[in-house]
């Protein structure tokens, strides 16, 4: 729609000037109806000549692929679920755009606050850019924070795998 290409290029201009960073668009859903590839490429293209340090991954680019590229970044700004995770995964300090209970809950219980979150109805490129100033400003705490709360996260789906691996053996649904 015209209000979230708006808000695209507000929020990419905003970056770009307070930053002068190069950016990575990065589209993660491709549904029929949600599609971030044709949203992010179509402002891009619309905006080519004048931000020639913005790139958009392509189109159907592999989640693994995504994921790498996430990995590389210094600092990420996104909205998708998925997306925030795979940053948080790979200790990228990030600023998360939630629209749900659910991104707050994953900032909380990894930095036991919301400092990095930006909600929905706050969504405006000033707010953003005021967020990214922090993560950066805090980039190297972050990093730390996020190894050793990774570490806490990858021991707690061990518990859960073993715990699950057992309860499925005493219903005899394993193959022996």
């Amino acid at each position: 729609s015209k209000n979230h290409k708006a808000a695209v290029y507000g929020i990419v201009e905003a970056l770009r000037q307070r930053f002068e960073r190069p950016i990575v668009l990065v589209p993660h859903c491709e549904d029929y109806s949600d599609d971030d590839h044709a949203l992010l490429e179509g402002v891009l293209k619309e905006n080519a000549s004048y931000w020639p340090d913005v790139i958009c991954l392509p189109k159907l680019c592999p989640a693994a692929h995504i994921k790498w590229v996430i990995s590389k970044l210094h600092a990420f700004v996104g909205a998708r679920a998925h997306a925030t995770i795979a940053a948080f995964s790979s200790y990228v300090p990030t600023v998360s755009l939630v629209y749900s209970f659910k991104g707050e809950g994953f900032n909380h219980r990894l930095f036991n606050c919301l400092d990095y979150v930006v909600k929905k109805e706050q969504c405006e490129p000033e707010v953003i850019v005021e967020k990214l100033r922090l993560v950066l400003d805090n980039h190297d705490e972050i990093r730390k924070k996020l190894q050793e709360k990774m570490i806490e996260v990858r021991k707690g789906a061990m518990r859960a795998g073993h715990l699950l691996k057992r309860i499925i053996s005493d219903k005899g649904l394993l193959e022996r």
